[in-house]
């Protein structure tokens, strides 16, 4: 590895990341279950006891998965808080951002900055996103995921906390930048929509859960540049090139 490598990853929020990983591997009809897991009649415990006791690494992957995911949790002997701890400040002085789902715009930001990255260059847009109407875990299940995932908590709080003081030392020009990257990704976004990927926009596969960052010709890149300049949103330090 290059000695200037950067080193980033992403966590979520543990009770949607549950959520989500229930969902998308199909974990009830897995364990012989059915219905929806956040209904009043649902044997919620039963599903995380079957979970538990289950090796499929797709089971694995809801329980306490994003630590185990950064090689940091193995076993049950590896419970232990002040272990866990130990690991999650391993994990912060190995990587140099740590970007949090639930904030993303917010953390594609601070990677802007340690890349040397334009705004043009974060520009993103949602995939995967599920349409079909779900039951939301009432405050009963948000406290027993929370204490059953309670590593994937500590590693959570962790690094929201990181974040929070990176956005700090950013200083006050952050909510301007912010500000300013989603009117830039809502022009961008309403352009390519209105041109066929034939003519330009076209996107790629990202390691990025539920995102694709877009790829722009440099025909296309001409349109966004004078659309912002119309619109007289170019800054400075924004360069499209």
């Amino acid at each position: 590895m290059k000695p200037k490598a950067k080193f980033v990853t992403i966590v979520r929020n543990p009770v949607t990341h549950f959520s989500s990983a229930v969902n998308f591997f199909n974990l009830t009809e897995r364990l012989n279950m059915s219905g929806n897991i956040y209904s009043p009649d649902f044997a919620f415990s039963t599903l995380l006891e079957r979970i538990v006791q289950s090796n499929h690494p797709f089971c694995r992957s809801a329980y306490n998965g994003q630590m185990r995911d950064l090689g940091q949790f193995y076993n049950e002997s590896d419970l232990s808080r002040e272990v866990i701890a130990e690991r999650i400040k391993l994990l912060d002085e190995q990587f140099d951002l740590v970007l949090l789902q639930d904030y993303f715009d917010e953390s594609l930001i601070l990677l802007r900055r340690e890349m040397f990255w334009s705004f043009e260059d974060i520009v993103y847009k949602s995939k995967n996103v599920r349409k079909r109407k779900r039951e939301l875990p009432r405050q009963h299940h948000i406290d027993v995921i929370t204490k059953w995932n309670y590593v994937d908590v500590m590693l959570y709080k962790y690094f929201k906390e990181v974040l929070q003081k990176k956005i700090k030392e950013y200083g006050p020009s952050f909510g301007e930048d912010l500000r300013h990257f989603r009117r830039v990704k809502t022009e961008v976004l309403n352009l390519c929509q209105k041109k066929p990927k034939s003519e330009g926009c076209h996107d790629f596969q990202m390691n990025v859960p539920s995102y694709t960052i877009l790829s722009i010709n440099q025909e296309n890149k001409t349109l966004a540049r004078e659309l912002l300049q119309n619109k007289r949103m170019m800054r400075t330090n924004l360069t499209l090139f």
